[in-house]
């Protein structure tokens, strides 16, 4: 008899500098999960603006912080990836939009999470499905969307 698992979200907080919990968190990947019929594993990470710079420069050749980077994972197995979201950046746009640094996260963690099951917002059409998506888990969890940037 084999067991099967559900969906499963590991979080790892570097930077604590935003009131919100690991449930909460967990709570945004998972219901994202559940939306989308998957029953994978995703990693996250919440990092201050230095691990992002670095990964940034790293990986893109950016030499600055940015909002989110997914890390997708293929082959066999339910790790789907690794969602790496910028405190640092969440705080500065919340400010700067007058929105909650909470759900300024919120939104990176849902928009890496969606990336990672497949979404992709390079072409105008694709954007448009990926935000509008976004925007509806954004609402069902109770998190502020900020649709289209």
């Amino acid at each position: 008899m084999s067991v099967r698992r559900g969906p499963r979200v590991l979080v790892s907080r570097r930077d604590r500098s935003i009131r919100i919990s690991d449930a909460r968190i967990r709570e945004a990947v998972l219901h994202v999960l559940g939306r989308e019929r998957s029953r994978g594993t995703i990693a996250v990470a919440v990092v201050g603006d230095g691990v992002m710079r670095r990964l940034h420069r790293d990986f893109l050749g950016i030499d600055s912080p940015t909002d989110v980077l997914t890390f997708p994972i293929e082959g066999p197995g339910s790790f789907l990836g690794e969602v790496v979201a910028c405190a640092g950046v969440a705080r500065r746009e919340a400010r700067a939009r007058g929105t909650s640094a909470r759900d300024e996260l919120l939104l990176y963690v849902v928009h890496g999470s969606l990336h990672l099951l497949g979404y992709d917002d390079a072409t105008s059409g694709a954007f448009a499905r990926m935000h509008r998506r976004e925007a509806r888990l954004l609402s069902e969890i109770g998190a502020a969307a900020r649709v289209g940037v």
